[in-house]
């Protein structure tokens, strides 16, 4: 290959490589540059392709130079239409790798981080694996000797979390660990009338069912309140989460409403759920409307005289219970109070799911 043959001297090794990259890409190939006989040889053929061609990058100390000699210039192979294809091509500079870094600091996403390369240089080959390689390697340099545990109670003292664990008895490994950043304490202080809590199970790779707890604002819109990473969906599980969440917001204000799905480990964990069930059975047993508004008036927190709706709930014409899909899913003395029932998507996310459709939106939303 004749665009390798050049009478050009080189100050340093590096600027010799770089030149040989650089007029390699533009013809489609990719490779190395091993030194001469005066000080080392390395023979830089394919392992796949067993390629014959090979140069030398060779030192000469009188004249403290380097000069390119090329021992084969012939290929058994087709230049590449796409560079992409070579794992060397898509190597990172220093300075690329150093800008991944600063981007990665700055929690900026590996596809973005991809761009502002490709931008800043329009010959960049590297894939988004090339990137998550980088990070990868970034964060296994920052861990150092620690232990993924050390890392992860390092990370939640540093950026000042207030988080609770337990271990396993025999074993010493992690079963519990809850966490709640104190900027959530600050949002549930000013909103703290409604909690919703659900788990979430498969969508890390530890395969732990995963707490998610979050309030709502006056806008509808909802915040983060605290997560946990569960060893099981038991009731205890549950118990030990409530635990932890109530001794950090009992300095606050308890919520007035709690929505979950129907998780009964949940729901059992909950305190004041047999007390909440027996005033409901109480409630929905009623024979009359005017025994309901007794109850309702003796159970509630608000008394039901006061309330704007009054008896207006119980003049509106009733569906026909065996029009709504479901229907016989649901104990049968809550039938005179459902007015429909959305069969929402069964991914782990579905109490979230039923909030937005009760909200009135779709549950993709």
């Amino acid at each position: 290959m004749a665009s390798f043959h050049t009478n050009m001297v080189f100050s340093s090794r590096e600027n010799l490589t770089e030149w040989v990259q650089e007029t390699a890409q533009s013809l489609g190939y990719m490779g190395g540059v091993s030194r001469g006989p005066e000080t080392s040889t390395k023979n830089t053929g394919s392992r796949k392709t067993n390629c014959p061609f090979e140069i030398f990058a060779c030192y000469y100390k009188s004249d403290d130079v380097w000069r390119l000699n090329v021992k084969n210039d012939e290929h058994n192979h087709e230049p590449a239409m796409y560079m992409e294809v070579h794992p060397f091509a898509r190597r990172l500079t220093p300075n690329e790798s150093k800008m991944v870094e600063e981007m990665k600091i700055n929690n900026v996403p590996a596809r973005d981080i991809l761009s502002a390369l490709k931008r800043q240089n329009y010959k960049n080959v590297s894939t988004l694996k090339t990137i998550y390689n980088e990070c990868y390697k970034l964060q296994m340099d920052e861990r150092g000797d620690r232990s993924q545990m050390q890392v992860v109670f390092g990370f939640l003292h540093s950026k000042g979390y207030i988080f609770n664990h337990r271990v396993n008895d025999t074993t010493n490994a992690l079963e519990d660990l809850f966490f709640v950043h104190p900027t959530s304490l600050e949002i549930w202080r000013a909103f703290p009338h409604i909690m919703m809590m659900d788990a979430t199970y498969k969508t890390n790779k530890y395969n732990m069912p995963f707490l998610e707890i979050v309030g709502v604002t006056l806008t509808n819109t909802t915040f983060s309140i605290g997560f946990g990473f569960m060893d099981k969906e038991k009731e205890s599980n549950y118990i030990w989460a409530l635990n932890c969440l109530k001794a950090i917001i009992d300095i606050y204000d308890s919520p007035c409403v709690i929505v979950t799905d129907r998780e009964i480990a949940l729901m059992n964990a909950y305190a004041e759920w047999d007390s909440f069930l027996r005033d409901w059975e109480t409630l929905v047993n009623s024979s009359t409307v005017a025994t309901y508004l007794r109850n309702y008036a003796i159970h509630s927190t608000y008394s039901f005289r006061e309330h704007s709706m009054s008896n207006s709930y119980f003049n509106q014409d009733q569906p026909s219970y065996t029009s709504i899909p479901l229907m016989n899913e649901i104990p049968h003395q809550f039938h005179p109070y459902v007015r429909n029932i959305t069969n929402v998507e069964g991914d782990g996310n579905c109490g979230f799911r039923s909030i937005v459709v009760a909200l009135g939106r779709s549950e993709h939303d």
